[in-house]
């Protein structure tokens, strides 16, 4: 005798629904979770990086009897690029981060550095405006009038290396887009032995300054440097800071960090810095506007100051010339 087949019972739309629910919920709930998990992790790795730094600049140190600078700024530095007289002034604007290099097992790349960009009384002109091939010189190198027009930048592509070191994983600043003539990438960032905030940037234009290596991280120069006895961090221009000059012990002074998220977010972000030039005081502020953009202002000037103060900085409309090294 055979029995009938069984049916076999399907699931109903409202099962399927009660289920599809309850999984929606269990992510839902499991989300932050792993968000958490993951701003944890790149936050490790941005602590791990900055100690990695910092016994870099212990590592160097040890080795030279001082730290490097924030900035190399030389009496002798003599620009002999495209740019027209005026446009750039000084150099070369070599950063701690640049010093530090071979420190942080990254000596490839600071081979293939040109060595007179570490030399105090170089005659190498601004690093970003000295080599060949420059943004006039090639088509497309450089925006449309309407957007700026050419920088007459030109430099040793072995900047655009980017370095993991210098890079914090909960950023973006090595896939940054930043139209001209809105802002750009910082080549010149330091405290002057008079007090002062120097900055200069290059147009985010690919092959001439979009493809930089970036750098989340920044020399500590301190309120004005060495200007105001008291207030000056370890970096800062042609520093030669020993350790023995720190007072309060190098455990208990700030020598690198982070800018401000506030200044630096994924969506309002008028500028960004490269790791040859990455030396500030935590006083100064990246955001530019387009008031002062890249480019000869009435004055056929080309650097942008920006004067450091106990309150916030202030941003000039006009151009104004990197100062004369002292």
């Amino acid at each position: 005798m055979f029995s009938p087949p069984r049916r076999q019972r399907a699931f109903t739309l409202i099962e399927l629904l009660v289920v599809i629910a309850i999984i929606a919920i269990l992510i839902g709930l499991l989300l932050p979770a792993v968000q958490k998990v993951r701003e944890a992790a790149a936050r490790l790795t941005c602590q791990n990086n900055l100690k990695q730094i910092s016994l870099g600049a212990h590592t160097y140190e040890s080795a030279n009897g001082v730290f490097p600078p924030g900035t190399l700024v030389s009496p002798n530095s003599q620009n002999t690029g495209a740019a027209p007289a005026g446009w750039v002034a000084g150099g070369p604007y070599t950063s701690v981060l640049a010093f530090l290099l071979p420190f942080i097992e990254q000596d490839n790349v600071y081979k293939q550095i040109d060595p007179k960009l570490f030399l105090f009384d170089t005659t190498a002109g601004a690093w970003a405006y000295n080599t060949a091939p420059y943004d006039t010189q090639v088509a497309g190198g450089a925006p449309p009038a309407a957007q700026g027009g050419p920088n007459y930048t030109g430099y040793n592509h072995i900047a655009d290396s980017k370095i993991k070191t210098f890079l914090c994983p909960s950023d973006n600043a090595d896939s940054v887009n930043i139209a001209p003539p809105s802002g750009g990438v910082i080549d010149a960032y330091y405290i002057s032995t008079t007090g002062g905030a120097w900055i200069d940037y290059v147009w985010d234009w690919p092959g001439f300054g979009h493809e930089l290596g970036a750098s989340n991280y920044i020399g500590n120069g301190g309120e004005k440097g060495p200007y105001i006895p008291g207030t000056s961090g370890p970096y800062y221009q042609n520093s030669r800071t020993k350790i023995t000059a720190i007072p309060d012990g190098t455990s208990n002074t700030i020598a690198l960090g982070r800018p401000s998220p506030a200044t630096r977010t994924r969506t309002a972000r008028t500028a960004s810095a490269g790791w040859v030039p990455a030396a500030c005081s935590p006083r100064t502020a990246f955001p530019r506007t387009a008031a002062s953009p890249p480019g000869p202002s009435a004055a056929a000037t080309r650097a942008s100051s920006i004067s450091a103060s106990a309150t916030a900085p202030s941003v000039p409309s006009a151009r104004a010339p990197i100062p004369a090294p002292r």
